[in-house]
């Protein structure tokens, strides 16, 4: 019998406020799963809720078989127990050290020094660009991705200096640079332009399923996703008892498929 790769069945929301219910699946590895809303409809809580950084009031998350949140068993991974990667709206890069500083540093942290809290993590980056200096020694992959996401260029510029888009495609670069389970991903490509948006999506799909890795992809335009996603669905709203709830049903707005690409 086909096992669920993927499953959450979670809610979060307070007495006299907006409830996030979300109950959600993906049957295979290494497939993506879309999901739009309008803004303020709780997707951005949904992958905060997934990822650790925030916990529901109740229910269950498993995901490849293990669980990481259980209301009923006191079970609640977290962030860094879980193998999660969470690209947020609002990415952030170490301001006091270059594209390929970030990029060396990330690698540093993905081949073992993970597990550590925030404070050290940030610790640790200020003391390791102080011994290290201005040189940006870049492994391999970090170069393949970096000549991915077209930031080969950037890759000497401290990232104040970088445009919008630029940092955004720094901070997916670094992003990649973990390899997981599961990859959040909210809103990535924002900020960046149509042109480079369409040469960028089926890139990250591609690593994604390079790397048998599952995702969720929040946007805005699900008709610029539906090619890459295994199913789509969406955040609507709900109003129940004259109470306004938020209700994630993520019925399929496509059929779950699997890729053969």
């Amino acid at each position: 019998m086909r096992q669920v790769y993927l499953e959450a069945r979670i809610s979060r929301g307070r007495s006299g406020s907006p409830r996030l219910r979300a109950s959600l699946s993906l049957w295979e590895p290494g497939t993506i799963l879309g999901l739009t809303g309008v803004s303020g409809s709780g997707k951005s809580s949904l992958l905060r809720m997934i990822s650790g950084l925030s916990s529901p009031d109740e229910g269950l998350l498993r995901v490849g078989g293990e669980v990481w949140y259980d209301s009923r068993e006191g079970i609640d991974l977290l962030p860094e127990e879980r193998s999660v990667a969470y690209f947020s709206q609002a990415p952030c890069l170490f301001s006091h050290m270059s594209a390929g500083e970030n990029l060396s540093f990330a690698t540093e942290m993905a081949e073992g020094v993970t597990g550590r809290s925030f404070r050290r993590t940030f610790l640790g980056a200020a003391k390791w660009v102080r011994r290290l200096g201005r040189s940006c020694p870049l492994s391999t992959e970090a170069l393949r991705l970096a000549s991915l996401f077209g930031i080969s260029p950037l890759l000497e510029k401290n990232v104040e200096t970088l445009s919008g888009g630029e940092y955004r495609k720094v901070a997916l670069a670094r992003l990649f640079l973990k390899k997981t389970r599961l990859y959040l991903l909210d809103e990535p490509l924002s900020g960046i332009d149509r042109e480079e948006r369409s040469r960028l999506r089926p890139i990250i799909a591609g690593l994604l399923r390079e790397g048998g890795a599952s995702a969720i992809w929040v946007t805005h335009s699900p008709d610029e996703l539906l090619p890459f996603v295994a199913s789509m669905g969406g955040i609507v709203r709900s109003d129940q008892s004259g109470e306004l709830a938020f209700l994630s049903a993520i019925a399929p707005l496509i059929p779950e498929r699997t890729h053969s690409s």
